[in-house]
């Protein structure tokens, strides 16, 4: 297809949504464009050398433009926004604004001026107003919204958590009465493994609760990233070992420290290395590098999984993201521990970013955080 025929400078100026005039300083019009003319019913040659601007305004717009206009132009140079009615052919009035500039170049002096019809004007106005008032609507509609879905999940956390107790209790004593059983002895196993699932969950639902609504409180101070990460892999080792994960990780020293709170530190890792052995096929290998810099040392979790498009890529920190291409949907989780990576990575001053060269060609997820190269002796807490 052919590119359309973009119009030359003229036909634009001559067709240009506002009305456009250039006056010599007495006011004679030298130039008006298409869109002047048709709005007050003159052809160009009716116009151009033969009338002033001032000599088509109303009686009381000739006195403005000679106590204010011209004035106001020979001092600043400019007029903004001021409205004057001037006389169309056929002697009916009609409020336009003006916007004046004037110009000098090789000695010579005039003045170019664009003009809107003020019922246009106040139209776009209008609609713009309704607009902004509609779009200011429907923010607050989707903030209440967002609140109550925030008020929601914190109330069935707390709902879901109250019979954990007791379920954890009966398993304990099923477990203790069934040494000589097992089928018991199997199926106490897979009750408290599913109970420390559900555990998990509603945790994550608490501590998205948390960070929305600014509950959640870092106690800052210098950790160890080998000593962190050796937190989170105990955490994560039993998923690992479940589905068969190779891993491969060298500590760093111990003495490499990031500014950051131990608990939460912990969190993210084990997230990361969480999320890595539920979206990569049995038997696959996830792998853990550190590299330090000056300012900041960066944490990446590789694995040989699923992957993803560069679409789910965009999303993939979203509250509740499901990224599960041939994963079963009891596998997928609530799409929750990505988000609360990123929500407390940021209240750190960190970053975490996700990168995959495609579906079934593993992701790598990098977390960084401020180094620390002193050791810092007091605590610092963020609000």
């Amino acid at each position: 297809m052919p590119p359309p025929q973009i119009p030359d400078a003229d036909a634009l100026y001559d067709h240009a949504a506002c009305g456009l005039v250039v006056t010599d300083t007495d006011g004679l019009i030298h130039r008006a464009n298409a869109t002047f003319c048709r709005w007050l019913g003159f052809d160009s040659a009716s116009l151009v050398g033969q009338r002033r601007i001032q000599d088509m305004l109303t009686v009381g717009g000739r006195i403005f433009h000679q106590t204010h206009w011209a004035p106001m132009l020979q001092m600043q140079g400019s007029i903004a926004e001021m409205k004057l009615d001037i006389l169309s052919s056929s002697g009916r009035p009609m409020p336009m604004l003006f916007n004046v500039i004037r110009r000098e170049s090789d000695g010579l002096v005039w003045d170019e001026m664009s003009a809107m019809v003020v019922n246009d004007r106040q139209a776009y106005e209008r609609a713009l107003l309704t607009a902004r008032n509609e779009a200011r609507a429907a923010h607050d509609r989707l903030s209440i919204a967002d609140q109550r879905k925030d008020e929601f999940f914190a109330t069935l956390a707390h709902e879901l958590r109250n019979p954990l107790a007791p379920i954890r209790n009966v398993v304990e004593i099923m477990r203790r009465l069934s040494s000589n059983d097992p089928i018991l002895a199997r199926s106490c196993s897979i009750l408290e493994g599913q109970v420390v699932q559900l555990t998990r969950l509603i945790d994550d639902l608490l501590e998205v609760s948390r960070l929305n609504h600014g509950k959640v409180n870092l106690r800052i101070e210098a950790v160890s990233v080998s000593e962190a990460i050796a937190r989170a892999l105990d955490g994560a080792q039993p998923n690992i070992e479940r589905a068969g994960h190779e891993l491969g990780y060298e500590p760093p020293s111990p003495d490499l420290v990031v500014a950051a709170d131990p608990v939460r530190i912990t969190q993210m890792i084990l997230n990361l290395l969480n999320n890595a052995a539920k979206y990569t096929p049995d038997g696959g290998r996830i792998t853990i590098d550190v590299e330090a810099a000056p300012d900041s040392v960066a944490i990446t979790i590789t694995d040989t999984g699923i992957g993803m498009t560069s679409d789910q890529l965009l999303g993939v920190f979203d509250m509740f993201a499901q990224i599960t291409p041939g994963v079963h949907r009891s596998e997928g989780g609530l799409g929750i521990g990505l988000a609360l990576v990123r929500g407390l990575v940021e209240r750190h001053g960190g970053s975490v970013s996700a990168h995959s060269d495609g579906l079934g060609k593993g992701s790598r997820f990098t977390l960084v955080l401020p180094r620390v190269t002193e050791q810092q002796g007091d605590d610092r807490p963020v609000e």
